[in-house]
């Protein structure tokens, strides 16, 4: 039995993931008048849009969203900061939209720097409003989360969203400033997996309803820090949640604790109500989202519904997949018929491939189409590939005295190496192995969610890539060398599947895992030094007696 170093443990704590949102635009003049110098200088927002959840999805903003802003200005020749006012700034909660045809934030009027020697702060926030009092904006979540978004007014689901970010003693500059935006409500996601007692297809049918209850709509939104405080008590009518396409249902809450015994989650099955309830108190962190999985099984021959919780985990904010309505705006879409002609197809329609930031693919792809979006799409920020399929790519290079192995179903070596510009990207649904280096210094970032039928993850395939959580399949047997290393952005708590057979050489190390460590009882090999600085581990790190 191979051993190596036990490590000591702390409790797992979770901390706020931002969501990066690259802005840019004009802004409008404030309500005073400001002051301006001939030739002033224009305050301006940088403008990609990213990543994998800035709002409420992985594609971003669409046309029409609006964002809001203050200006604050320094004083004391730059040395103390301004007081952030509700009226009176040098920018007033200033509404801009955005254009999505021109890829950027239209503003009604610009708004100025002070004058070229004074510096500010800058706060943006979604969506734009006009607070009553910077410091307890009344904000309510919507009781109806369930609404679709219309031409004047967003679904219910969006409309309760609240993102803040801020940019400190931003220097006069004709450059654009970059502001971080971060979720700072709280997400819920329940999954009801089906359980026993149910025949071929009968699950399927079965009406499904969940309410959120328990909690209170109302907050009071502090613009200065973007702290969010629940006020007062829960009400009795809950939040409808929002049904997913994949069967789940999301919510967006006000970040507080429910005790123990509270009602949770109305469910409601075939038209009867059944209540669930934890025997602890539970905490909706902002910026995270806590998922439920709650296991629904038929009495026989009663036909009542038993419901168990089946696990609970809180992560990053994920991506929304069927709210926002903007995928098919957002993504440039190719379909791919004969594999390794993207490149050919992307020209052929005269779009230029460096201007292209979100890409959506489908049909048939290989190694050759891989290599022209890692090598000849200079901006590319997302990659949707669910709809594709993976045919003889290169999954090992050619050696001294060998030659390479192409498959189909892999991510192919080296396939988004060093890809600085990649923030997000969306696995086909058919994949089975992860090839070397297939990430390795990209800025893959959010939480990483692995495909139900990946069995191998390369050498150095996520190294140093900026994702904040990862959840491994029942199906994964090996994690090659550096797998996960560098992985600063790592902060969770670990969970290796019992279908793991192999962990590499420094596969974790440098990473920012802690928690409780159990290793798989099928575990054959540990590499040296697997978990070397991979944070704050106790428990029994050897390869269990057969």
């Amino acid at each position: 039995m191979i051993k190596t170093n036990n490590m000591n443990i702390n409790k797992l704590l979770f901390s706020s993931v931002a969501m990066t949102a690259l802005l840019t635009g004009c802004l409008s003049e404030p309500d005073f008048e400001p002051v301006t110098v001939e030739g002033g200088i224009e305050i301006q927002l940088e403008g990609s849009i990213l990543q994998e959840a800035t709002k409420v999805n992985a594609d971003g903003f669409e046309d029409g969203d609006a964002l809001g802003l203050y200006a604050v200005n320094y004083t004391d020749g730059n040395q103390t900061a301004g007081t952030l006012l509700t009226e009176g700034n040098q920018a007033d909660h200033v509404k801009y939209v955005f254009n999505e045809s021109a890829w950027q934030w239209t503003p009604v009027h610009p708004v100025y720097y002070k004058d070229v020697n004074t510096n500010v702060d800058l706060y943006v926030f979604y969506p734009h409003a006009e607070p009553d009092a910077v410091d307890a904006w009344n904000f309510e979540v919507q009781k109806d989360q369930s609404t679709a978004r219309s031409q004047s007014a967003l679904g219910g689901y969006e409309a309760s969203d609240f993102l803040w970010g801020k940019a400190e003693n931003v220097t006069p500059t004709e450059a654009k400033v970059k502001v971080k935006l971060a979720h700072k409500m709280a997400g819920v996601e329940v999954i009801l997996q089906q359980g026993d007692g149910f025949g071929e297809g009968e699950y399927e049918h079965v009406e499904k309803y969940v309410l959120a209850t328990g909690t209170t709509r109302k907050a009071a939104i502090n613009m200065a820090t973007g702290i969010v405080t629940p006020i007062g008590g829960a009400q009795s009518t809950g939040i409808v949640m929002c049904p997913q396409v994949d069967g789940s249902f999301r919510a967006i809450v006000v970040p507080q604790t429910v005790l123990a015994e509270t009602q949770l989650f109305s469910i409601t099955l075939g038209g009867v109500a059944y209540t669930f309830k934890k025997d602890s108190d539970f905490t909706y962190e902002a910026g995270k989202v806590s998922t439920f999985t709650i296991r629904v099984s038929r009495k026989v021959p009663s036909g009542e519904y038993e419901l168990e919780l089946a696990d609970v985990s809180i992560s990053p904010w994920k991506e929304d997949i069927n709210t926002h309505e903007s995928e098919a705006r957002q993504y440039y879409v190719v379909n791919v018929e004969t594999p390794g002609t993207l490149g050919s197809l992307i020209k052929a329609a005269k779009k230029n491939p460096d201007k292209i930031r979100n890409l959506k693919v489908t049909g048939q792809i290989t190694d050759k189409d891989f290599y022209f979006m890692r090598d000849s799409m200079a901006i590319l920020e997302a990659v949707n590939l669910k709809e594709v399929k993976i045919k003889n790519a290169l999954f090992t290079p050619s050696d001294v005295g060998s030659e390479g192995s192409y498959c189909d179903d892999v991510i192919p070596y080296n396939a988004f190496y060093n890809k600085t510009s990649l923030v997000y990207f969306a696995f086909p649904e058919t994949i089975t192995d992860i090839g070397a280096q297939a990430f390795y210094f990209s800025n893959l970032s959010g939480a990483l969610i692995l495909p139900d039928d990946v069995v191998t993850i390369g050498e150095r395939a996520f190294h140093s890539t900026s994702i904040g959580s990862v959840t491994f399949n029942a199906r994964l047997e090996q994690l090659c060398d550096e797998s996960f290393y560098a992985c600063n952005s790592l902060s969770c708590e670990l969970h290796l599947p019992e279908s793991l057979k192999y962990i590499g050489t420094r596969s974790f190390s440098n990473c920012n895992f802690s928690g409780k460590l159990s290793l798989p009882k099928n575990l054959e090999y540990i590499g040296p030094t697997a978990f070397c600085k991979a944070g704050n581990f106790v428990g029994d790190l050897s390869i269990p007696e057969k």
